[in-house]
Formats: C-alpha cells, sequence, structure tokens
C-alpha cells in the first residue's frame, strides 16, 4: 500500500500537515466504519465550529477549508487512513497469537536461564523457613538446586498452604452452618 501524504496538503508546512494528518488520523480511528465522504463533512463542519469560536487547533485551515482541492485530498487522505485501520483489525489476531507465542518463548528462556543459576541466599532463606513453619522436612538438596528448582518447592508448598487454608475455612463455615440449624 503506497502511502498518499507525499501528494496531499503540499500547500502547509511540514509541521502544519504532519499535525493535520496526525489529528485525521485519529478522527477517522474514532468511527472508522463511517463513509468517506460523511467523515470528511463531518471534520470540515467541526473544523469550521472551532474557527469561527477562535478555538481551533488548525488556524491556518480557515483560507483552505472551502475550496474544493482540500476536500478532495481530505477525503483522500480518509480513505487510506479506514484501509490502514481495516488491515489492522484484520492482522489483530495473527497479532495477538505472535504476542503470546513471543510471552511463551520469554518464559522459557527465562525459565532455562534459572534452571543453570544458583539459587540467591534470599531464596534459600525464604525456603528454609516456609520448610519450618509447615513443618515440612527438606525434600530438596539446597547445595545441589537451581533457582527454578527452589521456585517450583516454594510454589509447592505455598499451594498447599492454600489448601490448608481453604480447608480451615469450609471446615468453620460448616460448623457455623451446623450450630444455626
Amino acid at each position: 500500500m503506497q502511502s498518499v501524504k507525499p501528494q496531499i496538503f503540499n500547500y502547509f508546512t511540514k509541521v502544519q500537515k504532519s499535525d493535520l494528518c496526525h489529528f485525521i488520523a485519529s478522527y477517522v480511528k474514532k468511527d472508522f466504519d463511517e463513509a468517506t465522504e460523511v467523515l470528511a463533512e463531518k471534520f470540515i463542519e467541526d473544523q469550521k465550529h472551532y474557527l469561527e469560536i477562535n478555538s481551533t487547533r488548525f488556524p491556518y485551515l480557515a483560507e483552505f477549508i472551502d475550496e474544493p482541492e482540500f476536500l478532495k485530498e481530505l477525503e483522500l487522505y480518509i480513505k487510506e487512513c479506514k484501509q490502514k485501520y481495516k488491515y489492522q483489525e484484520k492482522q489483530k489476531p495473527m497479532y495477538e497469537k505472535q504476542k503470546a507465542y513471543m510471552k511463551e518463548q520469554r518464559k522459557k528462556v527465562q525459565e532455562s536461564k534459572m534452571a543453570k543459576d544458583f539459587p540467591t541466599r534470599a531464596q534459600i532463606s525464604y525456603y528454609k523457613k516456609l520448610c519450618q513453619k509447615f513443618t515440612i522436612e527438606n525434600p530438596l538438596d539446597v547445595n545441589k538446586a537451581s533457582k527454578l528448582d527452589l521456585r517450583d518447592a516454594i510454589d509447592a508448598i505455598l499451594q498447599i498452604e492454600e489448601i490448608a487454608d481453604r480447608e480451615f475455612v469450609l471446615e468453620k463455615l460448616n460448623k457455623i452452618a451446623k450450630t444455626d440449624k
């Protein structure tokens, strides 16, 4: 898809043209399902209104806004923006899949790094404290374990704690329910 930007609004400075094009693109993005002519007319009406109340972002539009060439170029640019946004919508599912795949790959790389690294002192200390708290005998040799091994062991201990907490809460609720009867 070839851009029409170099061919349109050449009577503005580069900064003015860039500012106007960015604004039009965001204007089109809000409701790109509408017809090109409708969007162009709505844009021109809005800008005329802002020019009347002296509150416009584009004061340089005053001398060009009523010219048919401006309308023609505006419609051309709106049409290009709509095509771009429709293409992005079509590509969105593929982009999301690719994003999920890349996230999964980063996780695998991180885990492979953790499998090679030695655990930190804080990690070892936390593991030992958890084992003491839940009176679990250290099944893991801390000197030979990797960061990944310790992380998995800590996760397993914490999951056991969550299950025990849930069972404790359920037990309390059952006692309360029995006493209410």
